[in-house]
């Protein structure tokens, strides 16, 4: 991300494991990221404010199984009165 927020407060968070990781489901959309680890013992929630070439995610190591859908909107921008 270009853009940072709250620096000084630090831009990462982590939570130790005694039990290791299982399973891990992030979700994003266009200004949220939720991330559930192992079916939520550990829960972490960020607001992001991508640029328009910003649209990817990066796995920088490991093995993951992934699966990615596209929802519509759930509300129209279009309102009518």
């Amino acid at each position: 991300m270009k853009r940072r927020f709250n620096t000084a407060e630090g831009e990462t968070r982590s939570r130790l494991l005694p039990e290791g990781l299982s399973h891990l489901r992030i979700f994003i959309d266009r200004s949220s990221v939720e991330i559930f680890v192992n079916d939520g013992d550990a829960v972490f929630t960020s607001r992001v404010f991508p640029d328009d070439e910003e649209h990817y995610m990066k796995l920088c190591s490991g093995d993951a199984f992934t699966r990615v859908w596209t929802l519509d909107p759930a509300v129209k921008d279009d309102f009518l009165i």
